[in-house]
C-alpha cells in the first residue's frame, strides 16, 4: 500500500504494517509486486523505483597490533552507537607471530563487560560484525 505526501510504501502482513520503502518523492501512487519484491510508481517526478534489499551483516578485521612484548589482553574499548536494534559483535585473537597463522588462537567473542579470555601474546587482532536493525539503521563504530 502507498501513502502520501511522503512517498512511503508499506507492506501489510500478519496484521502488522511495516515500512518497506521510502522513495524520496512526494507521492507514491502504486506499489505493484515485481518478482519477489515490489516497485513504487511516483507522481511528482514520474518514475518507477525498486528498493534495494535490506543489507545483511558485514565484518571488519583490524590490522595486527603489536604490543612490543608479551602482554595480557584486558578489555576492548570502542566508541559508537547501535541504533534501532542494530548490533556490533566484537571478537579478538592473539598470537606470537607477526602474521596470523595456525599458532594463533581462534577468534574469542568479547563478553558484554568488554573482556575476553586470551593467553598472553605479543600480537593481537580484533574484528567486528555489524548487523543493521529492522529499519536498516546501521551501527557506527
Amino acid at each position: 500500500m502507498t501513502t502520501g505526501p511522503r512517498g512511503r510504501v508499506y507492506v501489510l502482513a500478519d496484521r502488522r504494517l511495516r515500512l518497506a520503502a521510502q522513495t524520496g518523492e512526494r507521492i507514491a501512487v502504486s506499489a505493484p509486486a515485481v518478482g519477489p519484491g515490489l516497485a513504487a510508481v511516483t507522481m511528482g517526478a514520474a518514475g518507477v523505483f525498486r528498493p534495494r534489499p535490506a543489507p545483511g551483516p558485514a565484518s571488519f578485521i583490524s590490522a595486527v597490533r603489536d604490543a612490543s612484548r608479551l602482554s595480557a589482553f584486558g578489555h576492548l574499548r570502542w566508541e559508537g552507537s547501535t541504533p534501532g536494534g542494530s548490533s556490533a559483535a566484537f571478537a579478538v585473537r592473539a598470537g606470537n607471530s607477526e602474521k596470523p597463522d595456525a599458532t594463533w588462537t581462534d577468534w574469542v567473542p568479547v563478553a558484554p563487560d568488554a573482556s575476553a579470555k586470551l593467553p598472553s601474546a605479543r600480537y593481537f587482532q580484533w574484528k567486528v560484525t555489524l548487523t543493521p536493525g529492522s529499519a536498516c539503521a546501521a551501527p557506527v563504530i
